[in-house]
Formats: structure tokens, C-alpha cells, sequence
């Protein structure tokens, strides 16, 4: 049976109800951008999005568990947030909409741990959650976005849930005032529309390429340390096609066009003897100028 790909992707930038949540920019943009290459058949390739912006909680909990309750065990559920991060009274992280009142956390947002239980019912072995959070605003050209992530590590019971978010739960992320996106998912967005983050070459990006690819670049740009958690992942969660022919592929096309050239004696031996040792070196074997 073919793999079905589903992805949740909510966006809270407006809070009508609430003047202690600051309005923010990048969220709506966020998920419009993050769809665009989900739904790419070079790159994600999802067959199913579905797009979230400023719906109250409850909403968008019935649209969770309707994707991960349609979800087959082997078919891919992705869950994407983009906005604020709240804890409640004992430190629970939920994440804010645009019906969040923050004196009632508990019945006007979405709780993680609520999340965690629809994940522990879905027969999907195989769910991202990914979470770009923030909870204030800062003035000048960036705004703060603070990320709670501690308690994401009991949102599994080692079900295959693969979990990426912006920073650590005591740091902020930036929302640069120049940028389209949040930091985070600017990075996300980049990583898989040049397909730079697949460091393997073989044409697919992995959650934990695609981890890797974030972590650098955002810490590069400023003071945030995006973190994650695989838990109970077996193999690879492949999230996208990066657009770059695996190696063993082109080795093989070099291979028959040397071939083809050495047997009409066009090729001096030397020179087909090192073409051979080079289309057999491995990835990390190559400098950043010279890379087959």
C-alpha cells in the first residue's frame, strides 16, 4: 500500500481575547511556506495538508485527531505549530489560539499533554511534531518568541514520535523583523527547498538531517539552540526528497560514460584509475569544492 502523508499546520499569530499575548508576524507566513514544500511532489510530497490559521482550540484539536485517527501505521503524520508557548499553573506547556485567555490556560489552548494522548491512540508508527513557540513579544527589530519544551519529552510512550522545536525551554527565538519567517522555520524552509540538508546525497532528508541542517544555521545566526527527541523511532523518518541524484545512482551513470570512453581509447588508464577511486569515495571523503 502506498504511504500516505498527512501534516497538521497551525498557525496562532492573532489573540483578540487576550492583551498579555502580543500579536506576531510570522506564523501565518510560517505555515504557508512550510506547506508550499510539503505539498511539492520534488520534496515532501505530502498527500494531504491541512492549513490552521488563527482557529480557536478546539478546532484545531478535532482536526488533529481526525488526521492521526485516519492515519495508517505506516503512513506519516506531521504536526506543526507555529505561535505562542504557555505554561499553566504546574509548568504543563500549552501552546496558545486565538481564543487563549492566560488566567485559563487549561480550557482555552492546546495542551501537549492532550496531544500526547491522541498520538499514543493513532496507529501511525511514524509522527513529527514540530513546534516553532513563543510567548512575548520585544520591541525593536526583533520580537522575542520563547520556547517551553521540557515537558515534550513524556509526549510519546514510544510510539515513533519524532519531536523538533525551536529552542530550549529557557531560551527565546527570534522573529526578525526583516524576515519572512521565524529563525527556526526560515531554517526548516531553507534546508529542504535547497535539499542542502540531506548530507548523505541520497536524495532523501531525514528529520534528523533535516535537525542538523536547523541546529547549525540557527545557532550560527544567533543565540537559540533548537533541540529534539526520537523517541521510540525505528529506522529512518524520511520528511522529504531533497532533489539531489542518490550517489549510487550517478556513480553509476559515471561509470557507463567512462566506460563508454576508456573502450574507444579515449581515456588514458591513469586517468580512468583515479576516476574510479573517486566515484567510490564516500561523502565525507570530499572537500566542499569537490563532491560527485
Amino acid at each position: 500500500m502506498t504511504e500516505q502523508r498527512y501534516a497538521i499546520l497551525i498557525a496562532s499569530s492573532e489573540f483578540p481575547l487576550e492583551d498579555k499575548l502580543d500579536d506576531l508576524r510570522c506564523p501565518v507566513n510560517d505555515v504557508e511556506g512550510f506547506n508550499e514544500i510539503l505539498i511539492s511532489k520534488n520534496r515532501g510530497a505530502f498527500t494531504h495538508t491541512t492549513l490552521l490559521k488563527n482557529k480557536p482550540h478546539h478546532k484545531i484539536l478535532q482536526a488533529i485527531e481526525g488526521v492521526l485517527k485516519k492515519a495508517g501505521k505506516d503512513d506519516l503524520a506531521l504536526i506543526y505549530f507555529s505561535g505562542h508557548g504557555k505554561l499553566n499553573e504546574i509548568g504543563k506547556l500549552h501552546l496558545a489560539t486565538t481564543n487563549t485567555v492566560t488566567e485559563r490556560l487549561n480550557t482555552t489552548s492546546i495542551s501537549v499533554e492532550f496531544v500526547r494522548g491522541l498520538i499514543d491512540i493513532s496507529k501511525s508508527n511514524k509522527i513529527a511534531f514540530i513546534l516553532d513557540c513563543c510567548f512575548s513579544g520585544a520591541a525593536g527589530l526583533a520580537f522575542a518568541r520563547s520556547c517551553v519544551d521540557d515537558e515534550l519529552q513524556l509526549v510519546s510512550g514510544g510510539r515513533g514520535t519524532y519531536i523538533m522545536t525551536a529552542s530550549t525551554g529557557i531560551q527565546t527565538a527570534m522573529e526578525k523583523e526583516i524576515d519572512q519567517y521565524g529563525v527556526f522555520t526560515k531554517h526548516v524552509i531553507a534546508g529542504l527547498d535547497s535539499g542542502d540538508a540531506d548530507y548523505d546525497n541520497n536524495g532523501r532528508v531525514t528529520m534528523d538531517e533535516l535537525y542538523r541542517y536547523v541546529h547549525d544555521h540557527v545557532i550560527a545566526e544567533g543565540h537559540q539552540k533548537p533541540m529534539k527527541w526520537d523517541l521510540g523511532v525505528q529506522g529512518e523518518l524520511v520528511i522529504a526528497h531533497s532533489g539531489k541524484t542518490p550517489r549510487r545512482d550517478r556513480n553509476r551513470k559515471i561509470r557507463a560514460v567512462l566506460s563508454k570512453y576508456w573502450g574507444k581509447g579515449d581515456l588514458p588508464d591513469d586517468i580512468m584509475d583515479q576516476a574510479r577511486k573517486t566515484i567510490s569515495m564516500e561523502p565525507e571523503q570530499f572537500t566542499l569544492h569537490f563532491a560527485l
